[in-house]
């Protein structure tokens, strides 16, 4: 009778066991960790580097530091595939540096970009290339012996190429080399404008 009682009592509580061996297998798979480049996820980076000009000809030279905060949004999921498999991201940044060399001494920049990520499944290094506009503030125009700069705002014109190279779960380390132009359109008497080079390096972190 002994034995009978014990063999119910596990008969009566082995689907109970096996239903909460499913709801905890189920609670681990049932929302699996978001990739960093799925649609809507928002990235936070921090580049800082250095930006020199002219790239050619003879013109006023410029050296200056640039450190830039930025944020993104990934507009959606990878897809396509082969090499061009990835996603569009749009960013908003905020920055500035100071002038080292040239005339001026430091600057603000406020803009957007657009840029794409080359996403491979699992890869660890994502490249990517992008361009964008903003405004560039400084007080180079002050110098009134250099024509490059004639306005306190001009347009900050980007197009650069970079790469992250992931280290853990929501963290990767970035760098970039850009081409800048910045200039007024002509809208003030002095508008030769700068034509730069930069590479940074940074840090990302995605939520």
């Amino acid at each position: 009778m002994k034995r009978f009682l014990i063999l119910a009592a596990i008969v009566a509580f082995l689907p109970a066991a096996l239903r909460a061996g499913d709801s905890f297998q189920n609670d681990l798979t049932a929302v699996p960790r978001k990739g960093w480049f799925d649609g809507g996820n928002i990235e936070l980076e921090l580049m800082s580097g250095v930006v020199g000009a002219p790239i050619v000809g003879d013109h006023t030279s410029y050296h200056y530091t640039d450190t830039e905060l930025r944020l993104g949004w990934m507009l959606y999921s990878p897809h396509w595939s082969g090499f061009l498999r990835g996603n569009l991201e749009l960013l908003a940044n905020i920055g500035g540096g100071g002038v080292f060399e040239g005339p001026g001494s430091a600057f603000g920049s406020v803009g957007g970009m657009l840029r794409y990520n080359f996403v491979q499944p699992s890869a660890r290094v994502v490249p990517y290339f992008q361009g964008g506009a903003g405004a560039f503030i400084s007080n180079i125009s002050d110098n009134r012996r250099q024509e490059d700069v004639g306005g306190t705002i001009e347009a900050d014109l980007r197009a650069g190429v970079g790469t992250k190279f992931f280290i853990c779960h929501g963290w990767s380390l970035d760098a970039e080399i850009f081409f800048e132009h910045v200039s007024n359109a002509d809208t003030q008497t002095r508008n030769v404008g700068i034509n730069a080079l930069g590479g940074l390096v940074g840090i990302s972190r995605s939520f």
